[in-house]
């Protein structure tokens, strides 16, 4: 006959017994190995179990049932008395209260606790609607726990070479967009740094261009429009681009006129407000080559 007990998992990773904490680092790593859905058809209210021989111990958390507790040389995720799951921070997510998860082996997404969010933070920074974390010089961005309809997140491509949007790239910008289904536009943010800087303290006019030119091709590709190179680019500099200034990319397809494609961008600082001081703006014509679908 087996023997089922009930267990719950809090907010910090502890795992209970009534009001008993389980602290033996060796049947908290068994228990936690063995932890897996509960496919049982018993005791809904307990969406997890870890099987033990004769007994059946029935889990539910408070949040999820894995909380990572401590980031282990920048490569991996510990949590239950040194288990560890490896790290990617593209594997991050935030919820509406701002807490941040990482992908788990069991729950789909476990919490990050408390002091090893902290820990993260100096790395964090505002994107968007959206948080990036900082890493090794560009911006992963880190998307919602709950999948919302309005945005689609583009990321680079690990087999993309391209110094703006690619991740293959050893120098690269690394960009991530947004394409927004309400006001059908394509945004960008990003913090220039030492290696766009022209004059002293200011961004290189040659990187606006880059920018713009990255964004309005963006813009493309998010309506289904792929396969036109940049034709015609032309730039209006209405401000410098301070270096270490929050800046904003915006692009929006105006229209098509067979092969030819017309997109309009714009570059903002928004260190201060949402909508910005204009620094740039740029109408772009892309051209589909003859021939091609």
């Amino acid at each position: 006959m087996t023997r089922e007990y009930f267990y719950t998992i809090d907010e910090r990773g502890r795992l209970l017994h009534d009001t008993t904490e389980i602290t033996d680092r060796t049947v908290l790593r068994q228990f936690f190995r063995r932890l897996k859905l509960n496919t049982s058809g018993r005791h809904s209210a307990y969406p997890y179990v870890s099987p033990c021989g004769p007994e059946m111990n029935f889990v539910r958390a408070a949040d999820t049932p894995i909380v990572f507790r401590r980031l282990v040389d920048e490569t991996s995720l510990e949590y239950a008395a040194g288990l560890q799951q490896p790290f990617r921070a593209d594997e991050l997510r935030f919820s509406p209260e701002g807490i941040l998860y990482h992908r788990a082996p069991v729950g789909g997404f476990g919490r990050l606790d408390r002091d090893l969010a902290i820990g993260l933070g100096a790395d964090l920074q505002r994107w968007g609607p959206y948080y990036a974390l900082k890493s090794e010089g560009t911006l992963c961005v880190i998307a919602p726990l709950e999948d919302d309809e309005r945005y689609r997140l583009i990321r680079p491509r690990a087999d993309n070479a391209c110094v703006g949007c690619g991740g293959a790239h050893p120098d690269g910008l690394g960009l991530s967009f947004l394409w927004d289904g309400k006001d059908r536009n394509v945004y960008s943010w990003l913090h220039p740094d030492i290696r766009m800087q022209g004059k002293e303290g200011w961004m290189h006019g040659g990187f606006a261009a880059l920018l713009l030119d990255e964004v309005m091709g963006k813009a493309l590709s998010a309506n289904e429009m792929r396969g036109a190179p940049t034709a015609r680019l032309e730039v209006s500099y209405r401000r410098p681009v301070p270096i270490g200034s929050q800046i904003m990319l915006r692009a929006s397809f105006r229209k098509r006129e067979d092969r030819k494609f017309f997109v309009r961008g714009e570059l903002r600082d928004v260190s201060a407000d949402g909508e910005g001081l204009l620094l740039a703006e740029g109408e772009g014509l892309f051209i589909r080559p003859r021939g091609s679908a």
